[in-house]
């Protein structure tokens, strides 16, 4: 008996890239092709250096880690827990997951997802389109890997460092 898995990563990766006898007759009488044609090219999202990206699996233990320059990377803060505290009865312990990324790097994505937004007809017009785009381009801003960022809590003088 068989027990390989028909739908692993590999067979599911294979299968992306064949298109069947049906499905190019589907795309075509559909008009996929012409639809396509008018799609700009989508620049790389990947603005971080092959260290950085490599060195960022290191976790705390990565010596080549940066803080965040607030200029050029904004901070997200997600997931953010609260429990009580394990050493001491009448505490809180915290945890937070940080997410950096490069500021404004999504904007020329964002303006190519509200043209094709606008071409399927989710939003009508030059303000419509601005609207769509600066929604959407927080989301795909580039993921900055290795860097830290240093917060203080409001009462707290202590300074804590996340992404270590």
């Amino acid at each position: 008996m068989n027990n390989r898995n028909p739908y692993s990563v590999t067979a599911a990766k294979r299968a992306t890239f064949q298109e069947t006898d049906y499905e190019h007759r589907c795309r075509k009488d559909q008009g996929f092709p012409e639809f396509e044609d008018m799609l700009p090219k989508l620049p790389s999202r990947f603005d971080s250096s092959l260290i950085d990206g490599l060195t960022s699996y290191l976790g705390s233990k990565n010596p080549l880690s940066r803080p965040v320059d607030p200029k050029n990377h904004t901070v997200w803060l997600l997931d953010n827990t609260a429990f009580p505290s394990r050493s001491s009865s009448s505490g809180f312990q915290a945890e937070f997951i940080a997410a950096y990324f490069i500021k404004n790097s999504g904007r020329d994505v964002s303006v190519i997802v509200a043209d094709i937004a606008e071409k399927l007809g989710l939003g009508k017009g030059d303000a419509a389109e601005a609207l769509i785009a600066e929604r959407v381009q927080p989301f795909l801003d580039a993921v900055l890997p290795a860097r830290t960022v240093e917060i203080t809590f409001q009462g707290d003088a202590s300074i804590k460092k996340l992404g270590m």
